[in-house]
């Protein structure tokens, strides 16, 4: 990989945060690193508004470095995953084209699909491969704010993804086996599960936290090395406070703090649906809002589990001091990192992996066939020169090669054949995500009732719930906004509910109970 420089580039609707680099044989070194606060009127939907403000930052901090790459929040994106046999990029994309489209909750003609494939694949028959898809007019908007800046867009990653790179990079080997991230935003915080250092679980929850009020201020900050007179120092940064404006009326911290232990509480239970008994070996927590140690004191106490802040020194020369400040760029210097990586390793929605077209094979072969063409011609030559013993020897060499091409066809037939099989697979199951996502969009609010367990079983076509309620009629309403159900689409009832057993307990949540529900309208 030739020397290169790049910017990263992650907001919000309230802050900037850049991250200048050089990439240098695949490694990366961080040159200026600096954040700003994104003013009031500033219109964060409007690609012309947000890429005059890029222009006036990279102006103002004097960055020269046009080529640039961002990333594109979960809210906005869909993320699946896909148990697929590692085979080439291109036949992958093929795969991964044909099965995605059936998830997304809009037509596949509107949106661009990427993925990323695991870094150790080698000798295994299956792998989970990263899905991610994104509608054409978010992509544009992308397209636009650059344009607009005057950045050339190099490529566009995925947020949870670069969360993902930051948290292995942040954590020291070996990686624990399952890690909770959260990161902190000001409207949404996204909630990722990393299973031996891959993505596997990612969700958008939206929690407000006000500008100001019980939150400390955040810090605008640049990073720069050192002229090379001073070789062999450290490299040196300057801190220049600055204050979000205050809100109105916000709320007290405490308020917001339960609000996020209900998501993350939330978002345990969707992914041990996934991975029944499954506990956190270490939390992870990032973000700019200065919520973000109260969140950590809220989940060691709730959970028992070792949490921490999110910490880059190792990104920023081991500055602790600096990497303090910098908690809310995981998503930015994750971005960068992984940049250095192979691109099939991460998302670019920009330059979509694709499956290569039949037409494209056959121009790829057709140096092949000239020189194919060329030495029989040139043999034809020789034969007349020395004798038919060339010829013989030319004819015996194109046997050969037809008995490997004929080798291939057959090894190409066994890939289709095995396509159809996962195909048909993937057809005779539950799209579980779906599932789990509609029953939890039913239950009340948390004040009223609180869950302990949800399980689903594929062979039987059920979810079974285990939740605790304040009041004795909730189940049994909630049972029949289940039973009453009907996706758009769907005809007849989707679900059946049953209540199973119940008991009382002590406490506001004394009503304990069961429910049952069997998903009948699925595959109709």
């Amino acid at each position: 990989m030739a020397d290169r420089n790049i910017v990263s580039i992650d907001w919000d609707p309230r802050e900037l945060r850049v991250v200048h680099a050089k990439v240098r044989k695949g490694k990366v070194r961080i040159q200026d690193v600096f954040a700003a606060s994104i003013p009031s009127d500033v219109d964060m939907t409007d690609a012309d508004q947000v890429g005059q403000l890029l222009h006036d930052a990279f102006k103002q901090e004097r960055i020269n470095c046009r080529k640039v790459i961002v990333d594109i929040p979960r809210d906005q994106a869909v993320l699946n995953t896909l148990r697929l046999p590692p085979v080439s990029v291109s036949d992958m994309a093929g795969m991964v084209e044909l099965q995605a489209g059936k998830d997304l909750p809009f037509p596949a003609s509107e949106a661009v699909i990427d993925f990323a494939v695991p870094p150790d694949v080698e000798g295994m028959t299956e792998c989970d491969v990263s899905v991610g898809a994104v509608r054409i007019e978010v992509l544009d908007f992308y397209r636009k704010a650059c344009e607009v800046a005057g950045l050339k867009l190099e490529r566009v990653g995925l947020r949870p993804f670069a969360n993902k790179v930051a948290v292995t990079h942040f954590l020291s080997e070996p990686l624990p086996e399952r890690v909770l991230m959260i990161d902190i935003g000001p409207s949404v915080t996204e909630i990722n599960v990393l299973r031996n250092g891959q993505l596997v679980f990612s969700r958008a929850a939206s929690v407000y936290v006000p500008a100001g009020g019980p939150m400390t201020a955040s810090t605008v900050f640049r990073l720069k090395e050192l002229e090379p007179e001073s070789h062999g120092a450290t490299a040196e940064a300057e801190l220049v406070p600055f204050n979000h404006d205050v809100d109105s009326g916000p709320r007290e911290s405490a308020a917001i703090v339960a609000d996020m232990m209900v998501e993350v509480t939330r978002s345990l239970e969707a992914y041990r649906a996934l991975d029944p008994g499954a506990e956190m070996d270490v939390i992870v927590v990032a973000g700019g809002t200065g919520m973000e140690e109260s969140l950590v004191d809220a989940i060691q106490r709730r959970f028992g589990v070792e949490a921490e802040l999110y910490n880059p020194a190792s990104c920023l020369d081991g500055d602790g001091q600096r990497a303090e400040a910098a908690c809310g760029f995981s998503a930015a210097l994750g971005l960068v990192l992984g940049h250095a990586g192979e691109g099939r390793l991460h998302f670019d929605f920009l330059n979509a992996k694709k499956q290569e077209a039949p037409g494209q094979a056959k121009l790829k072969k057709v140096p092949l066939v000239a020189a194919v063409v060329a030495l029989f011609v040139l043999a034809v030559g020789v034969f007349y020169v020395k004798g038919p013993a060339k010829k013989f020897a030319r004819v015996r060499q194109l046997q050969t090669e037809i008995k490997e091409a004929k080798a291939i066809v057959k090894d190409n037939k066994k890939f289709i054949a095995m396509v159809d099989d996962i195909g048909k697979f993937e057809r005779d199951q539950l799209v579980w995500v779906d599932e789990f996502y509609r029953v939890i969009s039913m239950l009340p609010e948390a004040k009223r009732v609180v869950l302990n367990k949800l399980d689903g079983y594929q062979d039987a076509g059920r979810i079974d719930l285990a939740l605790r309620t304040s009041k004795g009629q909730e189940a049994s309403a909630l049972i029949e906004g289940i039973e009453e159900f009907a996706p758009e689409g769907k005809i007849g009832p989707y679900y059946r509910a049953s209540r199973g057993a119940s008991s009382m307990g002590k406490g506001k949540y004394a009503h304990q109970s069961t429910i049952r529900i069997e998903i009948v309208g699925a595959k109709k």
